[in-house]
């Protein structure tokens, strides 16, 4: 596959891949603990909380990387505090993960939210009742029970993060993943790939478009083998 073969093509999905991994790892450590809370606890605050988190599902991406972007924007309070210590929160590579974060990260949270609502309350009691602490029973008992949602959340993340393309085009355009790279040869060059005198000048939309159909196919069907055996 030409797309295989291209530098641009092969850095975009390498890129996509990487920022997608280190979102879904973010999103599980940010996840395990508010779904935890979200599934375990009443309290006041809850139903805003749960409403938030849910937000980036309600609105329009490419209003989020307009929210994003008035807020971490180089001209802008936070967005000029990191970059006073160096750290470039748009078109840059913590730009994408903290965008893709913010439209993706909700799927773990519910996940685990779920999986904590439908946990035996017992098995947490027992635990305690033996004399065991709560964070030897939320490692030995609560995790080993859920963890099963806990990678389903980690894969929904990743699949949504790898074709997230409204946001990132107004927050994190440069440099490109996958997604929008196949709008700039779409939009540049058409379907099809491209050739001028002998040299390639672009891949073609349709074959990276179609390697990384194969990626996500792959995702998800190791997510149906985590629904299946949690299931079971």
């Amino acid at each position: 596959m030409l797309a295989l073969t291209n530098a641009e093509a092969v850095s975009s999905i390498a890129l996509t891949i990487y920022t997608s991994g280190l979102t879904a790892a973010v999103a599980v450590v940010l996840g395990i603990p508010l779904g935890y809370l979200l599934g375990k606890y009443q309290f006041r605050g809850r139903s805003l909380i749960d409403s938030i988190i849910e937000i980036p599902l309600m609105i329009p991406h490419t209003v989020a990387g307009i929210a994003l972007i008035t807020i971490f924007g180089s001209a802008e309070l936070v967005g000029a505090f990191f970059k006073g210590y160096g750290l470039r929160l748009t078109n840059d590579t913590l730009g994408i993960v903290l965008t893709l974060v913010f439209v993706s990260a909700t799927y773990s949270v519910k996940q685990v939210e779920e999986a904590i609502k439908a946990l035996d309350p017992k098995l947490e009691l027992v635990s305690r009742s033996l004399g065991a602490s709560s964070t030897f029973t939320f490692f030995n008992v609560t995790m080993p029970s859920i963890w099963r949602s806990v990678v389903t959340g980690a894969i929904l993340t990743w699949a949504r993060a790898s074709s997230e393309v409204g946001a990132l085009f107004i927050m994190a355009y440069y440099p490109p993943v996958a997604s929008i790279l196949i709008w700039n040869l779409y939009a540049g060059y058409g379907l099809h790939e491209s050739v001028s005198n002998g040299v390639v000048l672009s891949p073609g939309a349709v074959n990276v478009a179609a390697l990384m159909i194969l990626i996500n196919l792959g995702i998800f069907v190791l997510f149906k083998l985590v629904q299946r055996k949690r299931q079971t």
